[in-house]
């Protein structure tokens, strides 16, 4: 994705949103049984495999910008408020629904050459359907 501050920043807004919204979804159900049975069934098992991969585009995000040696205050702090939110989901995955069978998937997306650029397609995915509708450009 691109190295520019902003636009990462949005990114990551995005997905902080996203596993908000569903942490929401989690704490409306009030019992654990319904709570498992969603779980596992093939709808809710699809939606946390499609979270985690929401979640590993963040870590993609951290690793580039370590592999850059780029420092930024205001990208470290919607890393950090992501981890939280993603920790806070797997923590009431796991207590909150008993769920022994937590997924947590790392991703084995393809990369997709689009316009002479190179991208993860679960990113590129990701950024058109919640980012923005046009891919940013490594500079």
């Amino acid at each position: 994705m691109k190295s520019e501050p902003a636009h990462l920043i949005r990114c990551l807004q995005q997905i902080h949103e996203v596993i908000r919204r569903a942490n929401e979804i989690f704490a409306d159900i009030s019992q654990p049984s319904v709570c498992r049975e969603v779980l596992l069934s093939e709808a809710g098992t699809t939606y946390i495999l499609a979270l985690s991969e929401v979640y590993q585009i963040s870590r993609r995000l951290k690793d580039g910008l370590k592999a850059r040696n780029l420092v930024n205050k205001q990208l470290q702090h919607r890393l950090h408020e992501v981890d939280l939110v993603w920790n806070n989901l797997l923590s009431f995955l796991v207590f909150g629904c008993s769920s022994s069978q937590m997924l947590v998937h790392s991703g084995n997306s393809h990369p997709v050459i689009f316009q002479g650029c190179c991208y993860h397609a679960g990113c590129a995915n990701f950024w058109l359907n919640c980012v923005d509708c046009t891919l940013p450009r490594e500079t």
